[in-house]
């Protein structure tokens, strides 16, 4: 238990001991700058008095109560019908201030849960290199998988792969027409899109050959052309997982679309048996879903080659039979919320209980200087072109800022790894991001090299200090931090482990963004105006220093950001 839950439980004690039916109406003010409110009305009623006379009494009893020990509520007081609980800072404070400090990387870390859930994100195309698009599904699946593992639940990172159907066999005919028997001359999965391109240039008649392909793939498992599909494929996830590792982004499990179609078809058929699906006049198996206000969608096309939906049947009952899951999470665009209502409900008529368990979390779509994407025509760019550029930026911003700094390549990817991820990650997913990489890369505002830059100024204090601050210096020291400003960070610091709870349960890593801007915000007023080392209270806040530093670090890691000692 947290400070903040140690001082809301100390509030419901006292009040459970004159009413335990007021506990309910405790909350947080939105007015006065107390922590903890309880209106009186409901007591009033109840006693036949004036609210405000019952609020009056009240705090009078538990001012009582409290004055002989020492209690995490400082001061109570009567406001009007309400009654003001107050923090006693000197308590409190080296309580958050120790706790963060002997945690360490674990604060703000939530019980263990009993839940396991998996999180599915990125699923880039085997015939297209990933561009900013993807960015945003694998940034918002690798800090969800962060956050919901810090807040106690078991999580499976997976990636889905659409190794089948069309577009794979769009790529396997480019592939059989321009590189069977080269090596590639650049990054692989780059090299493909280049294939695919230069395929959608030769008009429909070209393409329409890809539907050939793609039966003597699936209906009559030709292998010389199945052969050719897995090395292609197997040749875009070498360059996909280059781009993982660059990122500093991994998975648990990697799962194929082409492993699963088959039984896929076999719950279209038992959808067909129980009156969920039906047979179209042009020979298609339709999954009717009218009757859920939802349009009907075609599960199987009339040749009896696979779609989206096929597959997605079969993978998703491998998910939850495999891995033991109580919950899965798509993370995919809201252009396919239709796609996953239908899919579920699908799955709920056939029966399996764990379908009401599934859940898409969808995201606005992704622009760079108002530029959509699109691999057909080629004008895409992608994640591997972002990085490169944003670390020649940022290696300009080193060099006007720290031209000393050694490892200017190390830490110049880093922190434009770093600005790219939080430039995606600091808006809420249901919300369009657009962005320029120059305005994202500076170091000062709301970017990601802000963040690490206050990361890098506490460790540069602490350096400079020459000494190490520990959990046990805290509970020695006389608490004696009273600025306006280190109350301020306290209490933004004591508030972390509610933000991981809230971005976990509402599923929006926005909200550690968010707070991890307001609390370097506040830290960074704090030591631009206040002197730290060699001041009377240098001890204490040197371990404020420390706090805010391991609270940085902890939240730019929920979001996969590296935190660097120097910039």
């Amino acid at each position: 238990m947290y400070a903040i839950e140690k001082f809301k439980k100390e509030v419901q004690e006292i009040v459970a001991d004159i009413d335990k039916d007021m506990l309910q109406y405790i909350q947080k003010p939105k007015r006065f700058g107390s922590a903890l409110a309880l209106p009186c009305f409901a007591l009033a009623k109840k006693q036949g008095k004036p609210p405000a006379d019952i609020a009056k009494d009240i705090a009078q009893k538990i001012k009582e109560k409290i004055k002989d020990a020492d209690h995490l509520i400082g001061d109570v007081r009567a406001t009007g019908p309400y009654i003001n609980f107050f923090i006693n800072h000197q308590q409190f404070f080296r309580l958050v201030l120790n706790e963060v400090l002997e945690k360490n990387e674990e604060y703000g870390k939530l019980p263990k849960k009993n839940e396991k859930i998996m999180i599915e994100s990125s699923n880039p195309n085997p015939c297209k290199a990933m561009h900013i698009g993807h960015a945003r599904t694998t940034f918002l699946g690798d800090s969800l998988s962060r956050i919901m593992s810090f807040a106690g639940y078991d999580i499976v990172k997976a990636n889905y792969y659409n190794d089948m159907g069309k577009q794979v066999a769009k790529e396997v005919l480019a592939y059989s027409m321009w590189g069977k028997d080269k090596q590639p001359d650049k990054k692989p999965d780059h090299w493909l899109a280049d294939l695919y391109v230069r395929l959608h240039k030769k008009g429909e008649e070209t393409i329409k050959k890809a539907d050939e392909i793609l039966f003597e793939i699936e209906i009559n498992k030709n292998k010389k052309w199945i052969e050719l599909k897995d090395k292609v494929v197997e040749l875009a996830l070498k360059g996909f997982r280059e781009t993982y590792k660059r990122l500093g982004v991994s998975y648990d499990t990697e799962i194929k679309e082409s492993e699963h179609r088959e039984r896929g078809k076999v719950l279209v058929q038992e959808a067909l048996k129980r009156g969920i699906a039906f047979k179209s006049d042009e020979g298609t198996v339709v999954a009717d879903l009218e009757k859920y206000n939802m349009p009907s969608c075609v599960i199987l096309r009339s040749d009896s080659t696979g779609v989206y939906y096929t597959s997605d049947l079969g993978v998703t009952e491998y998910k939850f039979e495999k891995f033991g899951l109580d919950s899965a999470i798509w993370v995919v665009g809201e252009d396919q919320k239709l796609y996953f209502r239908q899919l579920f409900k699908i799955l709920e008529l056939l029966g399996y209980k764990w379908a009401k368990s599934c859940v898409h979390l969808s995201y606005g779509m992704v622009t760079l200087r108002g530029e959509k994407m699109s691999s057909r025509k080629g004008t895409f760019i992608t994640i591997d072109e972002v990085m490169d550029e944003l670390k020649d930026l940022t290696k300009k911003e080193i060099e006007k800022k720290n031209p000393e700094l050694k490892n200017k390549d190390l830490a110049a990817e880093k922190i434009g790894i770093g600005a790219f991820k939080y430039a995606i990650l600091r808006i809420e997913p249901n919300h369009a991001v657009d962005f320029d990489l120059e305005s994202i890369t500076r170091f000062e505002g709301d970017t990601g090299p802000y963040l690490q830059y206050t990361h890098a100024r506490a460790s540069s204090i602490l350096r400079k200090a020459g000494h190490d601050i520990k959990a046990q210096d805290v509970k020695n020291m006389a608490n004696t931090l009273e600025d306006e400003k280190e109350i301020k960070i306290i209490m933004k610091l004591a508030e972390f482990p509610q933000i991981v709870k809230k971005a976990s349960d509402e599923m929006k890593p926005h909200q550690i963004a968010s707070y991890l801007l307001s609390l370097s915000s506040i830290f960074n007023e704090y030591y631009h105006s206040t002197k730290v080392i060699g001041s009377d209270k240098e001890k204490e806040r040197l371990a404020l220093v420390k706090a805010v530093k391991i609270v940085v670090r902890n939240a730019l890691n929920l979001l996969g950001i590296d935190a660097p000692e120097e910039m």
